[in-house]
């Protein structure tokens, strides 16, 4: 594939990244916009604080499928190796900052793991043991999930998935943390205060 055809796949991966299924069903549900409510995070969680559970589940994966596909299909129409790592970070930053919104989206949690799930199956699925395992150990949700996305690296290097997509495991990794990052000093300090269960993070 050439240098043109592989940038207008980038472009078509941001795009993608763009729609924000948890924007435009508030929107439509309540005429509200989901960024005014709750966290005002656009995300699958504070979707969920609006619309129920239900919804929450269904705006999830939607956002998994949207970084699935971007992916996949990137693969599909030729790309590989780092030009793959470019496509999962374009469909990511799509979801973070999306043009159409002014530039404030979700956090990227759902959608970065279907862009793991593309590239690396295995990784993707025992994310969901160590998220288990930290959960578990730490009864909260919003630390396990971290701790799964930082496991995600050296669980792409025991299944030997290749340079490129272990950088990018590691790359969603620091994304994680960093849009995370309140949600994690508050759970940090609700485990100093009285260590309990926590509910999703925004």
């Amino acid at each position: 594939m050439g240098l043109p055809a592989a940038i207008t796949v980038l472009v078509c991966c941001y795009a993608l990244g763009c729609i924000l299924p948890s924007y435009y069903a508030v929107k439509w549900k309540t005429g509200r916009d989901i960024r005014e409510t709750g966290s005002g995070n656009a995300g699958a969680t504070n979707a969920g604080r609006i619309l129920g559970r239900t919804a929450y589940v269904i705006l999830s994966l939607l956002d998994i499928f949207k970084g699935w596909v971007a992916c996949a299909g990137a693969a599909a129409f030729g790309l590989e190796g780092w030009w793959l790592v470019a496509a999962g970070l374009a469909v990511v930053a799509g979801h973070l900052w999306p043009a159409q919104l002014g530039f404030r989206g979700g956090k990227g949690l759902s959608v970065s793991w279907g862009a793991i799930l593309a590239l690396s199956p295995l990784t993707a699925l025992c994310m969901w043991v160590i998220f288990a395992l930290a959960w578990l150990m730490m009864r909260s949700l919003t630390l396990a999930a971290v701790q799964a996305y930082f496991s995600a690296p050296l669980l792409a290097l025991v299944w030997r998935v290749g340079v490129p997509v272990t950088c990018l495991c590691f790359a969603l990794a620091l994304i994680i943390a960093l849009t995370h990052r309140r949600n994690i000093r508050n759970a940090l300090q609700r485990r100093r205060a009285q260590p309990a269960a926590e509910s999703f993070p925004a």
